[in-house]
Order: structure tokens, then C-alpha cells, then sequence
């Protein structure tokens, strides 16, 4: 029904190109190339709190901070954010999964972010660089994250769907401070 909807909004939208606005034309556009998926919602959570996406959940057990970790040092001015995760495969197929997943972010609007760090030796209990989650598989790990001092009250973790196609579905961000 709601495609429907949408396809008659569509056709009368390029009959009368003037009855819609450019929004309304960008919604059913992002309908249409949606296929069903949901996407364009923020999903909040504090830490310990279970996140389920369309492929896995996510739980963010534990944040510490630290100046160094093993025989990491960061340059001053720099802490890391050490981000204990356990997600589990909820899809209904394997599924690859990395560092470069998830993110941390912070400022006005969140506007600030960086990545995870890598280094084989960093640590016993790192998360991992890319590996394949088998269907209902389970994993913990550890990400390091380099981050200014002075924004250690105002981090949020986050993940954002992102398909094979492209597609971007919703967005997922567990508060860290």
C-alpha cells in the first residue's frame, strides 16, 4: 500500500513538477531506492545498553581512558578511548565485520570523529582489523580510538548502516560520557 501511495505521489509529482517541493521529491526518490529498508533514524543508547541493526547488535560493555596502551604512546594533548564491544550476528548469512565499522564522534553535531586504531601488537584483547561473524556468532573485543583530552565528556560511539549497494540505512550511537 505504501508504495503505491508513494508511485501516485511520484507520477503526480512529474505531471505537476511545481506541486512538490524538491524535498518531497527527494522522500520518494530515498522511498523508492530504500526496497523496503528502513533508514534516515538515530538510534541512542548508553553504555550497556543492547543496539540492534539490521545485521547485528551491538553492545558497549566498558570505556577506559589511557595514555598509553602496551608500547603505544600518542602525542600530547592525546588520550586513548579504549571501547570494549561484544556484537553478535543477527543476520541470516555471515557477515563481514572490521574496525572500520563503528566510529567516534564528538563536538557540536558531532561534527568531529575519528577511527579506530590498528597495530597487530596493540593490545591482547583488540577487537580486530576485519573478520567474518558467522550467522548467531558472538564477538568481544576492544577498539582504540585517539583522541583529544578534552573531549572525553562529550563522545559518542557510533555505527551507521551501509549496504552493498550503497544504500544508507539508520544510525546507531551509544553515549559514551
Amino acid at each position: 500500500m505504501k508504495k503505491l501511495i508513494a508511485a501516485v505521489i511520484a507520477a503526480t509529482c512529474i505531471l505537476t513538477t511545481s506541486a512538490c517541493s524538491e524535498e518531497q521529491q527527494e522522500n520518494v526518490s530515498k522511498f523508492f531506492e530504500s526496497e523496503g529498508r528502513a533508514y534516515g533514524k538515530t538510534y541512542p543508547a548508553e553504555i550497556g545498553e543492547k543496539q540492534e541493526n539490521s545485521f547485528f547488535s551491538t553492545v558497549v560493555n566498558t570505556v577506559t581512558f589511557a595514555d598509553t596502551v602496551g608500547d603505544y604512546y600518542l602525542d600530547s594533548g592525546l588520550e586513548f578511548a579504549c571501547v570494549n564491544i561484544t556484537v553478535k550476528n543477527t543476520f541470516s548469512e555471515e557477515i563481514p565485520m572490521g574496525i572500520g565499522d563503528f566510529y567516534i564522534a564528538w563536538g557540536e553535531g558531532e561534527d568531529e570523529r575519528t577511527g579506530a586504531e590498528y597495530a597487530a601488537d596493540l593490545a591482547d584483547d583488540l577487537y580486530g582489523y576485519e573478520f567474518t561473524l558467522a550467522k548467531n556468532e558472538e564477538h568481544t573485543g576492544t577498539l582504540y580510538f585517539a583522541i583529544p583530552i578534552d573531549v572525553r565528556d562529550d563522545l559518542v560511539f557510533v555505527y551507521e548502516e551501509f549496504y552493498d549497494d550503497e544504500f544508507v540505512g539508520n544510525t546507531y550511537k551509544i553515549n559514551l560520557a
